[in-house]
């Protein structure tokens, strides 16, 4: 359970940077090839985290408490809506040619 956690915070940190890359990156990098290919490799990474986040929705609902009340449930179930929704809007972006 405790590999779970760090690979899911490793996933939420590296993300938060990939987001940052490519949100301050020049607006006409369709034509540069490495950032292309940069661009499909963000792709298949965040269709993985997504998977991941998927994972570990029944991971927590399967092991904590969900009528406790429990500040740490709170927390870890906004986090994962928030990675899921972020991710499903950036592989989005990251699809369309503007």
């Amino acid at each position: 359970m405790i590999i779970q956690w760090i690979l899911f915070i490793c996933f939420t940190v590296f993300s938060v940077y990939v987001r940052l890359y490519f949100f301050l990156r020049a607006t006409n990098y369709y034509s540069d090839k490495s950032l292309n290919l940069k661009r499909i490799y963000a792709i298949i990474y965040y269709i993985f985290t997504l998977s991941y986040c998927v994972y570990m929705f029944f991971v927590v609902f399967d092991n904590l408490d969900v009528f406790g009340g429990d500040f740490l449930f709170t927390f870890i179930s906004w986090l994962l809506i928030m990675n899921f929704t972020m991710n499903v809007f950036f592989v989005i972006s990251l699809t369309q040619k503007y």
